[in-house]
């Protein structure tokens, strides 16, 4: 190649031969530095629906007369179920409402025949199975003059699931009364079984990123050259 160059009077020009260093190219990326810290954690996602106790019952009635005799324990018939939420009801005059702490009440009347009432009329609660117990009663002498009626409330513990509970009434006028408006009220006390987990609040957004990792060592360069010869035909 050639160039013009002004020189000043006793100036020195040198001309070197060889080659002109070249710029190789770019090294391979050096390796990846180590993760930064992680964010802080996102904010708290919004409560769930708040759950709500089961207000549950089981209520039977009699709504037709039943005849008992004098004398004699006889299971109350129930033949209209109103509600039943616990599937208690198993028959006319069996409940079974499987294991826990369970608050009971109890109504009949008795009818009185034409005359004074005499005697004594009772009203008991009791289980039958697995074995017959008594776990509340009451007994009254009756008003001679109008129709008796009794109500009774107990609380029970049940574990064994197939327990069965049945309303007993007994009267002693010497003769068969009616029992009139029998209801029986079923109701768990304390907490019931768990219910089903309410829908989970929304997830709160993303926290920023953490600082940037260290910047890992550069990559070597190739030892590359180029001769004049190159860059001329370039």
């Amino acid at each position: 190649m050639s160039s013009v160059i002004r020189v000043s009077s006793g100036d020195t020009i040198q001309v070197r031969t060889g080659v002109l260093q070249g710029i190789g190219p770019v090294g391979p990326t050096g390796p990846t530095g180590p993760q930064g810290v992680p964010g802080p954690q996102g904010i708290q996602g919004e409560q769930g629906i708040q759950g709500a106790i089961g207000e549950y019952v089981t209520v039977a009635q009699n709504l037709s007369l039943q005849s008992i005799a004098t004398a004699t324990n006889t299971p109350v018939t129930f033949d209209t179920v109103a509600v039943d939420e616990y599937s208690a009801v198993k028959s006319t005059t069996n409940f079974q409402p499987g294991a826990g702490n369970w608050y009971i009440t109890a109504y009949v009347m008795f009818t009185k025949q034409t005359g004074n009432a005499v005697g004594a009329r009772a009203l008991r609660l009791i289980t039958t199975a697995p074995a017959v117990s008594t776990f509340a009663g009451t007994t009254m002498a009756v008003i001679p003059t109008i129709a008796h009626e009794i109500s009774l409330a107990a609380g029970i513990r049940i574990t064994d699931p197939a327990t069965i509970i049945q309303v007993q009434a007994y009267q002693t006028e010497g003769a068969t009364l009616q029992l009139s408006g029998a209801r029986f009220f079923l109701c768990r006390t304390g907490s019931g079984p768990q219910g089903v987990q309410g829908i989970q609040g929304i997830q709160g957004p993303i926290g920023p990123a953490g600082p940037q990792g260290p910047i890992g060592p550069t990559g070597a360069g190739a030892g590359k050259t180029t001769t004049f010869a190159q860059i001329a035909a370039g």
